[in-house]
């Protein structure tokens, strides 16, 4: 059996081997060190693809909407980026901290990491039952949709321009990991 070398990505501290066979939509098992986020994983995730691949690029084309006409162009990995998640505090009264998906399975009471009330931070573990179902019935939807927005925000990404010879230009945008899978995989 092939024996994989380790690869490292220094900007989450996290060591990962290529993909196998087995790896096909298993996104859990090919992490050897470091904790990451789902959004992160998802990044590693890509990257280890690219290295069972063997390849930094993958030659893509679009057809012109002007002239009909295929423009190719090529995704490199090293363009490839991530939208970080950012930390803020929600709601009114009391504030509420929370951490992005791990598994993306996380109930939102899962992923809150603190909470701030009467200008007191309290660690969402350290908090009584009482204080957690206080914080959990001040949640209203806006401040509900602001934090599901903020788990979703982040991503990797890519933006790749591209021009036709017939003047056409235009920027080609990856964003997640399904739009990644349709090109790379």
């Amino acid at each position: 059996m092939r024996k994989h070398t380790p690869r490292h990505i220094q900007k989450y501290n996290v060591s990962y081997r290529p993909l196998t066979v087995g790896d096909v939509g298993d996104t859990d098992n090919f992490i050897l060190e470091g904790k990451v986020f789902k959004y992160q994983r998802d990044y590693v995730y890509i990257m280890a693809l690219f290295d069972s691949l063997n390849k930094d690029t993958v030659e893509l084309q679009i057809k012109c909407p002007d002239c009909g006409e295929l423009i190719k162009f090529t995704l490199n990995r090293h363009h490839i980026m991530v939208d970080e998640f950012e930390e803020k505090l929600f709601g009114n009264e009391i504030k509420i901290a929370v951490e992005p998906h791990t598994t993306g399975e996380e109930e939102l009471p899962e992923l809150i990491k603190f909470v701030v009330i009467d200008g007191e931070q309290i660690l969402w573990e350290d908090c009584k039952e009482s204080e957690k179902e206080a914080v959990l019935d001040s949640i209203d939807y806006p401040v509900f949709k602001s934090i599901n927005t903020a788990l979703e925000a982040p991503a990797m990404v890519a933006n790749i321009p591209v021009g036709c010879s017939c003047g056409y230009k235009h920027i080609v945008s990856l964003r997640g990991l399904e739009a990644f899978l349709k090109v790379v995989g």
